[in-house]
């Protein structure tokens, strides 16, 4: 999944609120057991999956379906801009209108100031 920082935690490093991340399969699990230690938390026994998951403050996890999602900064990627440019050109054109969301409207706002317009950029780019 890809979204916007919308706050961090007081330990939290890597990201800063108003960044586009992406989150995977896991969103945390116990950091103590050997695979844990050794960066292989996919192996942990205690890992809590994105989806349909119990974490261990008794939420349930929701993935996709959440409207916020909170989860541990070594689960989070920062998405590249470029990255975001691809998937969105690369997007069928049911993504080309105002529906996208506004962190993905900002950025092509900001570099993509040769197209007069969504429409135009739409019709560029068809699959």
């Amino acid at each position: 999944m890809v979204g916007e920082v919308t706050e961090v935690g007081s330990e939290v490093k890597a990201f800063k609120v108003g960044e586009i991340v992406g989150v995977g399969c896991l969103v945390n699990s116990c950091q103590t057991c050997d695979p844990c230690t050794q960066h292989l938390e996919q192996y942990c026994g205690k890992k809590v999956w994105t989806y349909t998951d119990k974490d261990y403050d008794g939420t349930i996890t929701q993935g996709g379906y959440s409207t916020i999602m909170v989860c541990r900064q070594e689960y989070v990627i920062l998405i590249l801009l470029i990255t975001l440019i691809l998937l969105y050109l690369s997007s069928s054109t049911s993504i080309c209108s105002n529906k996208k969301p506004e962190f993905v409207r900002k950025f092509l706002a900001s570099f993509f100031l040769i197209w007069r317009s969504d429409e135009d950029l739409c019709r560029s780019h068809e699959i």
